[in-house]
């Protein structure tokens, strides 16, 4: 299921039968793909969860550091919205970078998604050097 989500229950039977040599019946194959989605999309209902916690213990780990976390209330549920880090080193050695700043984003994969974009410079020793990165919608 991690590496192909959308996989039909027609292909666990298939599967079962080739790998194992045991026949499954269609509704146990309708939850087992259920049982597994609920697995693997928790794991990730839970991390949203303790955002936070992530927050306050890079907070206390980080000095001076520069976290922002935003959260939308929607009818009592929390919906994440941003993240935001920027780390005090990477502040205090941005003093030494060129003048040029690069932005990349990525797309993250999973059941929520959302994208990952991250500004870097170059330092005095032509490196790569992260200057922020945030999470958002």
């Amino acid at each position: 299921m991690r590496e192909n989500p959308t996989v039909k229950a027609v292909h666990i039977r298939e599967n079962g039968l080739r790998k194992w040599s045991i026949s499954i019946s269609r509704t146990m194959s309708f939850r087992a793909r259920s049982l597994t989605t609920k697995k693997i999309d928790g794991s990730f209902t839970a991390q949203y969860k303790r955002i936070y916690d992530y927050a306050h213990e890079m907070r206390r780990s980080n000095p001076g550091s520069t976290i922002k976390l935003k959260v939308e209330d929607h009818n009592g549920a929390k919906i994440f919205q941003r993240f935001y880090v920027c780390l005090k080193a990477c502040k205090d050695n941005f003093v030494s970078c060129r003048s040029i700043i690069g932005l990349d984003g990525c797309f993250l994969k999973g059941r929520f998604g959302g994208e990952l974009l991250t500004i870097v410079a170059r330092d005095a020793n032509d490196q790569m050097l992260p200057l922020a990165y945030a999470v958002v919608r």
